[in-house]
């Protein structure tokens, strides 16, 4: 395989600027029981590969599964970017790595029969079914074994095996008419048994369904508002974290305006990060698609904007450094500026301070999806009242919703109390699908939020 795409680099290499090829071989299993049924069950092994070259300025990029048209490939890829370039190519520079990784397992789901992978989403769609008005449920499993390599016409020559994995347990519970969900969610890079033993966090979520679903609404109104962890984490990635992704800069120029190094965009108490290094996480990378390696990149330092998350390319056009966020879902597309692991750093404040701190307030928990502009909308699972800086009484999943820019600078405490989550999901860009993302986040308390009943 070496021999085969270095002489395809040099060969091609010497009609453009510049020109890399990737090269994934990768199993992957999907496993879905919904009612105690098997609904689906996919499995495949693919090769493939992408050729990406670069001439002024201009780019060319061709997916392919026949290895044996490497060279007819690279010179279409050649093409296409001379049609392109109009203008000087600049790609921040990084230095030539010639490396084998492997990660670290600590249980690889390839040591586990397909048949045990089965019965253990059956044995949790039994603990679902035990739960009453529990009246439907759905448990997912994957896993993705890859082994990549990346080739450049500056030299670098990475191979990289990796491995992706997760489940997702989804209890529904009815009652008069509403709908409500439990969520039981695990991910990891290196390590099956967080999908096991997960009996008792599934029965207490099958249980906290019925208990939503009895409970009141909230009423609508503006508050003081704590949010979980988990909701948190989802916050920092939705409401922030796609903003600093260095290429949407292009497509507006408003967002780079805003998003100027040094400037204050939120809270004294906030700091963020982006961290690749994180093994075990499913935003876990040791190099990105681009051949540079991960690092940790601290997006907010103290409420200061401090970096931005870079392909090399967006690093030149900024003169910045490369971040190595430039990723891609597979080899049938090209990299993007996309997250990682992105999280809020523990702060100073316990959530029980937070709590008392509180007249009238709300304390959220849990995610049910979001979304991000210059205004944000985010979906609790459910809540509680806060009265007199005590938790009272338990209320269904609301709607937060406000001006980013405003709300960050209204977070008025950040916890001590981290957590990650890896779930099932992952976080989709333009047109190319979901990618294996981590975030986490400590309690947050943001005052002035709106809140209203789903």
């Amino acid at each position: 395989m070496r021999d085969k795409l270095e002489t395809t680099i040099n060969k091609l290499s010497k009609s453009c600027d510049y020109l890399d090829i990737r090269v994934e071989e990768s199993s992957l299993i999907h496993i879905t029981v919904i009612d105690g049924k098997l609904h689906g069950l996919h499995r495949e092994t693919s090769l493939g590969g992408a050729l990406r070259a670069c001439h002024r300025g201009g780019w060319g990029f061709v997916s392919f599964n026949d290895l044996n048209k490497l060279e007819a490939f690279g010179e279409l890829a050649v093409q296409q970017a001379k049609l392109c370039g109009h203008g000087k190519t600049r790609l921040a520079p990084v230095e030539p790595i010639v490396t084998d990784y492997a990660t670290e397992l600590i249980d690889s789901p390839h040591n586990h029969s397909l048949d045990e992978k089965i019965a253990l989403l059956f044995h949790y769609d039994e603990l679902m079914k035990s739960c009453p008005l529990i009246v439907n449920r759905t448990t997912k499993y994957g896993d993705k074994k890859m082994r990549k390599y990346f080739v450049s016409s500056e030299g670098s020559f990475i191979t990289q095996e990796l491995c992706d994995l997760y489940l997702g347990a989804t209890p529904v519970a009815i009652h008069n008419g509403y709908a409500q969900k439990g969520k039981v969610e695990r991910g990891s890079s290196n390590d099956f048994s967080v999908v096991t033993n997960l009996d008792e966090k599934i029965v207490a979520a099958s249980q906290l369904a019925v208990e939503i679903s009895k409970a009141a609404e909230v009423k609508n109104g503006v508050y003081p508002v704590i949010m979980d962890p988990l909701l948190a984490s989802l916050f920092v990635h939705e409401a922030f974290g796609h903003h600093c992704e260095a290429d949407n800069y292009a497509e507006q120029p408003q967002l780079a305006k805003i998003m100027t190094l040094g400037k204050e965009v939120a809270s004294s108490c906030l700091t963020v990060y982006d961290s690749g290094l994180d093994l075990g996480t499913r935003g876990f990378v040791a190099y990105d698609d681009e051949g540079v390696k991960a690092q940790k990149t601290c997006l907010v330092q103290k409420g200061r904007l401090h970096s931005r998350l870079h392909s090399r390319e967006t690093a030149a056009l900024l003169d910045e450094k490369p971040t190595g966020n430039g990723r891609a879902v597979s080899y049938r597309f090209e990299p993007l500026c996309r997250m990682r692991n992105t999280y809020i750093e523990n702060g100073e404040t316990s959530f029980s301070e937070m709590v008392s701190s509180i007249d009238e307030g709300l304390y959220l928990l849990g995610c049910q999806g979001g979304f991000s502009d210059e205004d944000f909308s985010l979906n609790s699972l459910y809540g509680y009242v806060i009265h007199q800086g005590k938790l009272q009484e338990k209320v269904k999943g609301a709607t937060l919703f406000g001006n980013l820019w405003q709300s960050l600078k209204n977070i008025k405490a950040v916890g001590d109390d981290k957590q990650v989550f890896d779930g099932p999901g992952g976080c989709g860009k333009k047109d190319h699908p979901h990618l294996a993302v981590s975030f986490g986040a400590p309690h947050i308390l943001i005052e002035g939020l709106n809140v209203t009943s789903q």
